[in-house]
This record gives structure tokens, sequence and C-alpha cells, in this order.
């Protein structure tokens, strides 16, 4: 029976950039016994395998990214991986989309798993998870769809509308752990992209590293400076929606205490980093993308009474005083002139 090593993320931990030296490379991995599949590789994701993640998320609910187009129904990408690994002398193979990640995310995730499992009982497969802080990846997330097309809300809105189950990641570990076994699911610790990156993963799968190239970095998050604008310059002239944030801290509190119950939770299965999150570190990220917009635009002056609302309910100084420097920037960005160049 041949082993395949699914590789199911998580965003933000890499994978891009992985999937790119796979691709890449996919003649010297060969040669060192790791089959890198070319089924499951379309047009619109020539470099990882979204091809046979996101058909079969979609039949469970998933709506699929526009990027994605129309690729082959989930019988005609399965089919064109059982015939590729029939046909070829490695015993492993490796298949990589942070895309499987939302089969274990649909409404009935464990009927959408053992789908997936069906599709894969030739193998015996053995799922890599690569995990991540929750509040540095709630801030990547964010940063990467904001730069879509699709209009996306404020930052303190998207992080309370999260699914909760995304950020803490142990929800989607547990499972892929009952649909595959506990001992066939490995985890591993995000710490940034590099050589380091390829090396990990590869020994993973019990390949030694093929070390000609280095994976590119990809899909890097763009910096704070200029996010804010970036957003607001793809909404039509009155979009309270996306401008003016409506969640209480109630609200994001409950998200902070659901996504951090979660995460702890990881850590009895893998020695994480401490979890970031909290209401203040919100508010300090939202400052952070705030304060530079409101050199350079006016800011909807709606979200600077929603700032002060907020801090009048916020028990915590430093939390209240966060809120009001945000309050304090969009008033002042009231005289901002418009800056040319920015989307």
């Amino acid at each position: 029976m041949k082993t395949l090593y699914l590789h199911i993320g998580h965003y933000k931990t890499g994978t891009s950039a992985f999937q790119s030296y796979c691709a890449d490379n996919a003649a010297g991995l060969a040669r060192r016994g790791l089959l890198y599949p070319k089924a499951g590789r379309g047009v619109s994701a020539p470099t990882s395998h979204a091809g046979l993640a996101i058909p079969l998320a979609a039949e469970h609910g998933f709506h699929p990214p526009r990027w994605f187009g129309m690729g082959e129904s989930t019988d005609e990408a399965f089919g064109a991986l059982h015939a590729e690994l029939g046909s070829t002398q490695q015993r492993k193979a490796l298949i990589s989309s942070e895309e499987f990640v939302q089969i274990a995310l649909c409404e009935d995730p464990d009927l959408a798993l053992a789908a997936l499992r069906r599709r894969l009982e030739p193998y015996s497969v053995k799922v890599i998870f690569t995990v991540r802080e929750p509040l540095a990846l709630l801030t990547s997330w964010y940063a990467q769809v904001s730069r879509g097309a699709t209009p996306r809300g404020t930052f303190l809105d998207f992080a309370a509308t999260m699914n909760p189950d995304f950020l803490s990641q142990d929800p989607i570990r547990a499972r892929f752990a009952r649909t595959f076994g506990a001992g066939h699911v490995r985890l591993l610790r995000y710490a940034g992209q590099g050589p380091w990156l390829k090396r990990r993963m590869l020994w993973s799968t019990r390949t030694v590293p093929f070390s000609r190239a280095h994976p590119p970095i990809a899909n890097v998050t763009p910096g704070l400076d200029t996010l804010e604008e970036e957003r607001l310059g793809k909404l039509p002239p009155d979009a309270a929606a996306f401008t003016v944030t409506r969640a209480t801290l109630e609200t994001l509190q409950t998200q902070v205490d659901r996504v951090n119950a979660g995460y702890a939770e990881l850590s009895r299965h893998l020695t994480t980093d401490p979890s970031a999150l909290s209401l203040v570190a919100l508010a300090r990220h939202y400052h952070d993308l705030i304060a530079p917009a409101a050199g350079r635009m006016p800011l909807d002056p709606r979200e600077a009474v929603a700032m002060r609302d907020l801090a009048q309910d916020a028990g915590d100084g430093t939390l209240r005083d966060t809120l009001l420097r945000i309050a304090g920037h969009i008033e002042r960005s009231q005289t901002a002139t418009p800056q040319r160049g920015i989307a």
C-alpha cells in the first residue's frame, strides 16, 4: 500500500511557498521517492492540489473562491489522482492544499471528511497540519483577504465574525484525527518562512530535502501603512456596513475566549506559542491600521462615534485609551487630503 501524505495547511503558514517549491522540483523529489502529483493541480492553482480539495468541499456546502473558476469534478480529479499514483513507481506521494481545511469546517465536517477518506481508501494516509498563533493568523489572514476584490468590513468586525475553529485550529486537528486516526496526524508549529520550511515539511514525509532550490516567499502579508487605504479604496461611496464597526465588546470577548480555549486544547498535542489574542491586542492592531490611513484620507466619522461608544463600555484602561486614540485619529482625518496613488 502506498503512503499518501496529506498536507492540509493551515492558511498563512508558508503553504504557497512550499507548494511552489514542490511543483518546481517535482522531478528531483520523485528521484528521492516522493511523488508530487500533477492531478489536482489545475490552471487556477498550478502548484497546489486545490483541484482535489475544493470540489469535494463544495459538495458539502463550501462556496469556492472566485479565483478557482470551473475545474474538474470530484470524480474526475480523484480519478486522475488514482491513475497517476497507480502508474508510478514511487511508494509515497504528497498532496498539498490549505483548502483541505475547508472540508473540516463544513456544516457536517465528519460527513465531509468521511467522503474524503473514502476517496483515499487505497492509501495509507498521513495528515500534516501546520498551526500558527491565533492573533498572527488572524491579522495575516485579514491582510490577505482585504487585498481581494470582495469588500471586507472593519478589522474588529472581521475578528468578531471569523469562524473560531479556523483560528483556534484544534477542532480541525480533532476532526482529521477522528477520521484518519490520531496517530496519523502530525502537527508542526509555524515559525516563519525560509529554507527551514522545505526541510521540516520534507522530513515529515521521510524525504531527504532536494537542496538545489529554496522555496520562494509567497503571499507576503502587506504592510500596515497602506492596507486600510487599499481596503477602503475598493468600497462604494456610502458603505457603512464596511466602514463602521458593529461588533460589541461582549461579542469580541466571547470570540477571544472561544478561540483561546480551543488553542489551549491544541497545546496539549504540540508545544505552541502562547496565544496573544485579547481585546487589547485587537484594538492595538486596529489602531495600527487606522493611524497611517487617517493621515492620508478622510475616514468615516461614524466610526469615531462607534469607537467612543466601545470605549465607554471598556472596563480595562488600556483598552479604553486605545479605542479613544482610534477615534481621535478618525476625527482628525476629516481635514486630510486624499493621497494620489492609493487604490
